[in-house]
């Protein structure tokens, strides 16, 4: 199994030069807020949603989203996209940060690696987020679902990111939590971690994916292995 390491002239980087974090699912625990204000939008259209829907919209835009749910009844698309986004902005503030995601990108940041966000969300919904983690000065920038032509599972939005960092795709790390981001990620050429809590955390990448139970496995797996961040008494822990 190859090593949790980006090559760099020849050599192992670790950290990688790079790192683009997917949003929800992955640095704010929103899945299921957005999963509410989607299934309480819906119903109020008359529309009832299952659990396997909503699974199966993961990782899509919410304008996709939408147009997937209104799609065989009267209702317009963009007006239904308004009104549901509505909806969510009025639970928005329930949504929290994943445990250790800003703690990760913190000391990622303090060892020079070069941070992206590569979401379907709206630059509103991003900036939300990086203010709610206070990431001001650690995120290096963001692609939202207004940059890109072709959202995820396309490479188009890790390809942009990681242009976006003046680097190229072998040199970064994507963290992700779903089978759409992750096609996206391994599409332009990035290694992936994958962030599944049911999984247990690989020792290294096996065909340029690993995967991780919390953020001390994916810390551990940027850090080849060697560097793990633990609680301490300078709250240095995974508690935010």
């Amino acid at each position: 199994m190859e090593p949790a390491s980006t090559a760099v002239g020849g050599r192992s980087q670790w950290p990688p030069a790079g790192v683009v974090f997917d949003c929800d699912g992955v640095l704010v625990d929103s899945e299921p807020i957005h999963a509410r204000a989607t299934t309480e939008w819906a119903a109020g259209l008359g529309i009832t949603l299952s659990s396997n829907f909503l699974h199966d919209l993961v990782g899509m835009t919410v304008a996709q989203q939408v147009a997937l749910i209104v799609r065989e009844t009267s209702h317009d698309p963009y007006k239904s996209y308004q009104a549901r986004e509505k909806h969510f902005w009025s639970v928005a503030d329930e949504i929290g940060p994943m445990l250790g995601a800003g703690t990760v990108a913190r000391r990622l940041k303090a060892d020079g690696t070069r941070i992206a966000i590569a979401s379907s969300g709206s630059h509103r919904y991003l900036q939300h987020v990086i203010d709610l983690l206070e990431l001001g000065d650690v995120i290096d920038g963001y692609i939202g679902a207004e940059d890109v032509t072709h959202p995820k599972p396309h490479p188009e939005p890790y390809t942009k990111a990681v242009a976006m960092l003046g680097l190229r795709p072998q040199s970064c790390v994507a963290i992700e939590d779903s089978a759409t981001g992750t096609a996206s990620a391994s599409a332009a050429g990035l290694k992936v971690i994958k962030l599944d809590a049911a999984t247990p955390t690989s020792s290294g990448y096996a065909e340029g994916m690993a995967t991780a139970a919390d953020f001390n496995g994916v810390a551990a797996l940027l850090y080849g292995n060697c560097r793990r961040l633990k609680e301490n008494s300078r709250t240095e822990g995974l508690d935010d």
